[in-house]
């Protein structure tokens, strides 16, 4: 099927997640170090027709993928391709599209899958269209998701309020990442309230500024690094923090759960280290993929 459009939509790692606290809208602010991998799902563009009646119909068809289950447990209208082709094209036009998805990231589990598969929608509409600025989009992609802005721009970025405020950085080249998911699906909402009732006077773990998150990176120190929603799911979710035991015993430079789970990753120094653990986890789990971060390139 020839595509009008094609679009890579890569997985996002967490290297740091904090909950900074819950904000009067019932959002929680948070700051994280999130990073482009290149694990991704592949979105093409098959269809598409502008029509006068002003509707919006959208088509979503399986291309297969390691996780092309996810698509048929989600139904059409809740997808969020879906609903970022309702979100660009509000109140300006009407239109068939098809889109053909291969997917390959797991959902439920902190890669940012459907936020990426959004935030490949509105570079594709944007191609089309060219409705809005690069900073009109972001803005447009934070109604869709808190994830979506950061996927939409890519690469690596020390991430802040509810996931809109992007400020990029650098991570050093060479790195390998191992991702590790045991197809545990943890529920974002219900992770928020465990983290809640985790607090400690208003906070959860010590805070670390930006500035500091950026000297961690520039040294390698990446044992300072931390994940908020690790002890909370854990206690939900024992297997994950039994896989995280596992994860640490390898050659990693450190290892954490990304996101709010159910996903763990492992960073190394090199592709022989990581390949080695890969080969280890995958009598643990079920998805173990050797990816490294896109930081500073294009999808």
């Amino acid at each position: 099927m020839t595509a009008i459009l094609t679009e890579k939509a890569c997985a996002k790692v967490n290297l740091h997640l904090e909950v900074c606290g819950k904000r009067p809208d019932g959002y929680h602010d948070i700051l994280s170090i999130m990073a482009a991998v290149n694990l991704f799902d592949l979105l093409k563009l098959t269809a598409f027709e502008k029509t006068s009646d002003g509707r919006v119909s959208v088509s979503i068809v399986s291309d297969g993928g390691q996780c092309s289950d996810v698509l048929s447990s989600i139904k059409p209208e809740d997808n969020l391709i879906t609903k970022a082709v309702h979100r660009y094209l509000a109140g300006r036009e009407g239109g068939f599209f098809e889109f053909v998805l291969e997917k390959n990231i797991p959902s439920g589990a902190g890669l940012g899958g459907g936020s990426s598969d959004a935030a490949a929608v509105f570079r594709m509409l944007n191609k089309i269209y060219g409705f809005y600025s690069t900073d009109e989009l972001m803005i447009l992609a934070s109604s869709v998701g808190a994830d979506v802005p950061f996927c939409v721009a890519g690469g690596s970025a020390v991430c802040g309020g509810t996931g809109g405020i992007i400020e990029p950085v650098e991570i050093p080249d060479g790195l390998f990442v191992l991702i590790v998911n045991d197809g545990i699906h943890v529920d974002t909402k219900e992770a928020y309230s465990a983290v809640d009732e985790f607090q400690v006077d208003g906070k959860y773990n010590p805070h670390i500024s930006v500035s500091g998150l950026k000297d961690i990176l520039s040294a390698g120190d990446y044992g300072k690094l931390y994940n908020d929603f690790e002890k909370p799911v854990f206690a939900k979710y024992p297997r994950i923090g039994t896989l995280k035991k596992e994860l640490e015993l390898t050659e990693c430079l450190y290892s954490i759960m990304t996101g709010s789970g159910s996903t763990l990753i492992a960073l190394y120094d090199s592709a022989d280290k990581a390949a080695a653990a890969a080969g280890l986890m995958r009598s643990f789990a079920r998805i173990v993929n050797v990816s490294e971060i896109v930081s500073g390139k294009k999808y």
